[in-house]
Formats: structure tokens, C-alpha cells, sequence
């Protein structure tokens, strides 16, 4: 196996593992080894996945060869994208009712959520285009540090929204029903949020 096989494997690997431990065997694994050795579990996975990737991304070592050069515009452009996912990615932490120990949602949205229901998605999404579009060598497009996270983070950050929780844009800002409404008027039964 070549290295670039190698990283792209990992990659694959992370990613995929990453899908399967949040969502169809989290759960069973759960409610078989407890909350506490799952995180244990999961985290572990990640080193290791991760690790490969360093692995194989220094085993590759360096590459001259770049596909284009970004130039002075591409610098400035990627700057102010990474500012931006900077901005999201730090408010991501502000008020997050997501976030491990979290009291869940506390009245309507509270500031880069007014945007995004998922600031964290997009600021990996943004970080990953800025640096592909920056670093233009061929092993970084195969690198879940540059890649891998903005296929993943874009189409979820878009198509994770309950029904009725689009975005409107009027005079009051930005708003979503859902968070809005009392838990007694919701459609949503209070188990599933």
C-alpha cells in the first residue's frame, strides 16, 4: 500500500467511524457498555484513525509539485474566510445547547446561531476550502485535516433543519418557529429535542 492509499484510507476510516459510532450503533453500544466507556470508546477510535493520518500525511513527506498558486488575492480571500470561520467556530461554544453538560435550549437563538444552526460544521467546512484553495499540493486533498471535514460538514450543517425551522429574513432578523414556540404548542414531542 502506497502512503497516498494509506492516507486516503484513513481518512475514509475516520470519517465513516465517525458516522457510525453518532448515529446507528450509538445506542446499542451505549446502553451495552454505559455512557462513560463509550465516550472512552469513541474517543480512542479517533486517536487512533487520526494518528494514521499524521502517519501516513509525514510518510508521504513534502510535495513541490502545487496544481495552481493562489496568489496575492487567493492570501487575502482565504484571510477573511478564516476570519469568518474563526467567528464561527469560537461562537460555536457561546450558549450551545448541544455542547456536553449543556442544559439544552434556553429561549430563542443567541448569537452565530441567529446564522446557522450549525456554526461548528461551518467553520471546518470553511477552514477545509480555504486551505485546499490555498495549498494546492495533491496530498492535501486527500487529508481529512483539509478535506474530509467540508464534505462531511456542509451537506449536514444544510440538511440536519426540523421541518418548519427555516430561516426568515424580515425586520426582526433572523428567526426559527421551532425554537420559538412554548414546548406545549410544539409539534415535536420533548424526548426527540
Amino acid at each position: 500500500m502506497t502512503p497516498q492509499m494509506g492516507l486516503f484510507g484513513s481518512a475514509i476510516l475516520f470519517v465513516g467511524l465517525h458516522f457510525l459510532l453518532s448515529h446507528p450503533l450509538r445506542k446499542p453500544l451505549v446502553r451495552r457498555v454505559g455512557e462513560r466507556a463509550f465516550q472512552a470508546i469513541y474517543s480512542l477510535i479517533a486517536l487512533l484513525t487520526f494518528g494514521s493520518m499524521i502517519y501516513f500525511y509525514a510518510k508521504i513527506g513534502r510535495e513541490n509539485e502545487r496544481l495552481w498558486n493562489a496568489g496575492e488575492v487567493g492570501w487575502i480571500g482565504g484571510t477573511v474566510l478564516m476570519w469568518l470561520a474563526s467567528i464561527l467556530l469560537v461562537g460555536s461554544f457561546v450558549k450551545n445547547p448541544a455542547l456536553v453538560g449543556a442544559r439544552g435550549p434556553t429561549g430563542g437563538p443567541h448569537g452565530v446561531f441567529r446564522i446557522t444552526r450549525h456554526p461548528m460544521m461551518w467553520a471546518f467546512a470553511i477552514w477545509a476550502a480555504v486551505h485546499l484553495m490555498i495549498i494546492a499540493a495533491p496530498r492535501h486533498w486527500c487529508s481529512t485535516a483539509r478535506s474530509s471535514f467540508s464534505p462531511c460538514s456542509a451537506p449536514s450543517a444544510r440538511t440536519k433543519r426540523k421541518p418548519g425551522s427555516l430561516v426568515r429574513i424580515g425586520t426582526t432578523g433572523l428567526r426559527r418557529p421551532h425554537l420559538s414556540r412554548s414546548r406545549a404548542e410544539s409539534a415535536i414531542p420533548a424526548r426527540s429535542r
